[in-house]
């Protein structure tokens, strides 16, 4: 039993695993820690048969980081809630964007290795005055602001980023149309109110059909900017099996915003690596670019904490990033021109933007 066996077995794209060969659960443990999927394949090793199972001493550092997961998950959950009374309060319309709305899909809603909670909130409704943003009888502390998101103060300590975008394209003229996308979407989004499974508050989370397109703009966007990893695409395994969308409007709509080759790519990945039915693929499946897109999942991990290609330098200094984001473009244009390319453009107009959009 490997890695991806396990991980199939533990998101229910297979219903048994191999009984033959050895198990190398330090390499299994190793990858899911670099995935950020510890919790999800920690919860198929509990079902596994006894004899399958790692030696206790191994289970147990295991159940551990798994219980620190369900609580860091209850912690977000908490938070979620909190925040989006506190806006909603304030009469803005809003909804957790990825997070803890990705983790209500999965079987477990505690599995799920939890981030920092990102906001979509009602930009016409955004005031930031001073430096904070005012909600109601409440001003958070607002830090740097970018394109489509800024941070603020953290919630019942967990991170926020408030989103007056939810994503964005490098190529102008596709981001354009993502955003009278986003904005003709916006309305449902916000009232698609679903339950928390820690205290039955109810929050506001995207549509999984809605999901298609921007968890898949959120892959594209990393994948281009610093990596990716598996857990965006387990994620998205889930918003497949869930959401009912017509094939031949999804395909015109992907075209329009320039998402179609990469859907074709994460289709890949989505098939061969995690096992989807292929009743549940939106696009044809691009053999080269999906294992291209593999291969780097398995180089970088999550958003690219682990790629040994990128140095020091280029990880901690402004110019060694941004020299890092030119490498970057090179290795990826022959497969994607369209984001490489318009990727410096982008760079240089979103300086303007920020310039005349600072606070």
């Amino acid at each position: 039993m490997d890695f991806f066996e396990l991980l199939k077995f533990s998101i229910g794209s297979i219903d048994h695993v191999s009984e033959e060969g050895d198990t190398d659960w330090e390499e299994i443990q190793e990858i899911s820690k670099k995935q950020a999927l510890t919790g999800v394949v920690y919860a198929g090793v509990e079902r596994l048969p006894a004899n399958l199972r790692p030696l206790k001493r191994q289970l147990l550092k295991w159940y551990y980081k798994a219980d620190k997961i369900k609580q860091r998950n209850e912690k977000g959950y908490e938070a979620c809630g909190i925040l989006s009374e506190m806006f909603h309060v304030a009469g803005i319309e809003c909804c957790v964007l990825k997070g803890q709305g990705n983790a209500l899909m999965y079987p477990n809603p505690y599995i799920r290795v939890p981030g920092d909670i990102d906001l979509w909130v009602n930009p016409q409704k955004v005031q930031i005055t001073d430096g904070k943003l005012i909600v109601g009888n409440r001003q958070l502390k607002v830090g740097r602001l970018v394109y489509h998101h800024f941070d603020v103060e953290s919630i019942h300590g967990v991170s926020v980023e408030i989103h007056t975008r939810p994503s964005f394209m490098n190529n102008l003229v596709n981001n354009r149309r993502m955003q009278r996308w986003f904005s003709s979407q916006a309305a449902e989004q916000f009232a698609n109110k679903v339950m928390l499974p820690v205290n039955g508050d109810f929050i506001s989370v995207p549509t999984m059909e809605f999901n298609v397109v921007f968890q898949l703009s959120h892959i594209s966007k990393h994948f281009f900017q610093e990596g990716i990893g598996l857990r965006q695409f387990v994620d998205y395994y889930y918003v497949l099996h869930q959401a009912q969308v017509n094939r031949n409007n999804m395909v015109i709509t992907l075209k329009s915003l320039g998402l179609y080759k990469m859907a074709k790519a994460v289709m890949y990945v989505e098939l061969e690596l995690l096992g989807l039915d292929e009743k549940y693929l939106i696009v044809p499946v691009d053999q080269k670019r999906g294992r291209f897109l593999y291969d780097e999942i398995m180089a970088s991990g999550n958003f690219g904490h682990y790629d040994r290609r990128v140095g020091r330098f280029y990880k901690k200094t402004t110019v060694g990033r941004n020299l890092e984001r030119i490498r970057r473009d090179f290795r990826l244009m022959w497969l994607f021109p369209s984001e490489c390319l318009w990727e410096p453009v982008f760079r240089v107009w979103h300086y303007a933007w920020r310039l005349k959009n600072s606070h």
